[in-house]
């Protein structure tokens, strides 16, 4: 037997807790869930800038141990939070950019901000599961799933390195015709932001031309430092009153604490004795243990990893050293 429904009874919400995004306001709230500022942690618990003791191996969580050992499956996408978190993200750009859509008012940094996170996100999965890029074997390496649409029906391929590559870049230049050029928010983009991070990812590509004007775009906004000797104590200051943030975001909470991981001690004696980082970036943790404390993500034990002007001064020396330019490298 068939039953049939009236049409005014399909249309209702299934779920009463669950809101229509219609506004502006609601997308921009969206965009304003503090996990959009979640990045990934995989790069650095990966990284050698730390050990870990024998007897800290207990205390760390599967991924984290996985991944600090380079074992096979600590990349496995099916256990593994931050491919959910990031396609998470990804999903929520792809409703706002669909719902804007239909909206006639004026969205611009609304729109930028989606474009902008979208192609972040997607380049912070490069890093994680894709091999690095390379002109010739990014034609065929194995990419990441684009999802540029909000129907999650839609089924998708992994595409190519390079394709992963080009859309990351479509995304963020194309932010750069919507976004603010001022700053409400540390969490919202700006054309600041975009310009620092395409600096970023094209130096991850090779293309140092493209890199340096890129980072020379960025510091052309501002290119101020931190003075450490105007802090004071041994705390660097709050996110929102340092000076070489662009924009805020964080890894996603790992279990690789002060109390677990050990700064390597050849990364540690590599600062001179009066270099006052050593004061600012390590704690001591027993006899000759240091940990890490400089994060700029506002003191939390989660590690900053948006853009600053310090990481764009970096690029664009690295860039002029490699295009043989000594003096303006140095």
């Amino acid at each position: 037997s068939f039953w049939a429904c009236k049409k005014d009874w399909l249309e209702k919400n299934p779920d009463s807790q669950q809101t229509v995004l219609q506004s502006l306001s609601d997308f921009q709230a969206l965009l304003d869930n503090p996990n959009i500022c979640l990045s990934s942690c995989l790069g650095e618990v990966g990284s050698d800038n730390y050990f870990i003791e024998d007897s800290s191996f207990a205390h760390l969580g599967l991924l984290d141990l996985h991944c600090y050992l380079w074992a096979y499956n600590g990349y496995g996408v099916a256990s593994n939070p931050v491919w959910t978190n990031l396609y998470n993200n990804i999903f929520a750009c792809n409703t706002v950019l669909s719902g804007l859509e239909k909206i006639p008012a004026d969205a611009s940094a609304i729109k930028g901000a989606a474009l902008f996170w979208r192609g972040f996100d997607f380049y912070e999965l490069a890093q994680g599961f894709c091999k690095s890029y390379d002109s010739a074997g990014s034609l065929t390496d194995p990419g990441i799933p684009l999802r540029l649409s909000a129907d999650i029906n839609r089924r998708v391929g992994r595409g190519t390195v390079q394709e992963t590559y080009q859309q990351i870049i479509r995304d963020l230049e194309a932010s750069l015709r919507y976004l603010p050029g001022v700053q409400d928010y540390p969490t919202r983009p700006v054309q600041w932001a975009a310009f620092a991070v395409l600096a970023r990812v094209y130096l991850s590509m090779g293309d140092y031309h493209n890199a340096l004007n890129y980072a020379d775009s960025a510091l052309h906004i501002s290119s101020a430092l931190l003075d450490y000797n105007s802090i004071g104590d041994s705390v660097l200051p709050d996110f929102g009153q340092n000076p070489e943030v662009i924009l805020y975001c964080r890894t996603a909470t790992a279990d690789l604490g002060a109390e677990i991981a050990k700064v390597d001690s050849v990364l540690y004696q590599s600062y001179s004795a009066n270099d006052l980082r050593k004061k600012y970036f390590f704690q001591l943790r027993g006899r000759n243990r240091y940990s890490f404390k400089g994060s700029y993500a506002n003191g939390k034990t989660a590690l900053f990893s948006a853009p600053a002007s310090d990481e764009i001064y970096l690029i664009a020396a690295e860039c002029e050293a490699r295009s043989g330019n000594r003096d303006p490298a140095m």
